[in-house]
């Protein structure tokens, strides 16, 4: 078949990649920060750098929670309820977790494919 040629830009392919892995880092650091922050505390005092780094990630996912919502309320204060939120859905999440025995919702299976 014969290449079609496309009115699409190079910056604006390259954009919508850029795009793509900024919204996967984005669902990871989301990931991390709903399920793990509370073992990210647990662990800072013997992993001081993977805890940072696990913060950061926390933090970076607050913040673009924060500027996609756009609440009433400081970055400062928003990141204080959403730290309590996420520490409080993951703390209901592990209790379930452990009490049924089955941590399929905290264990991501993550598959490539050809």
């Amino acid at each position: 078949t014969a290449r079609q040629k496309l009115p699409v830009v190079f910056f604006q392919h390259l954009k919508a990649v850029m795009r793509s892995y900024a919204v996967l880092f984005y669902h990871c650091a989301g990931f991390v920060s709903r399920y793990y922050l509370i073992w990210t505390m647990l662990i800072s005092f013997v992993f001081p750098k993977t805890a940072l780094f696990l913060i950061l990630l926390h933090l970076f996912s607050g913040s673009v929670d924060f500027f996609t919502k756009k609440p009433g309320l400081s970055i400062v204060e928003f990141l204080f309820f959403y730290t309590l939120e996420q520490i409080s859905y993951q703390a209901g999440v592990w209790v379930g977790a452990m009490r049924y025995f089955s941590f399929r919702p905290i264990a991501p299976s993550i598959t490539f494919q050809k």
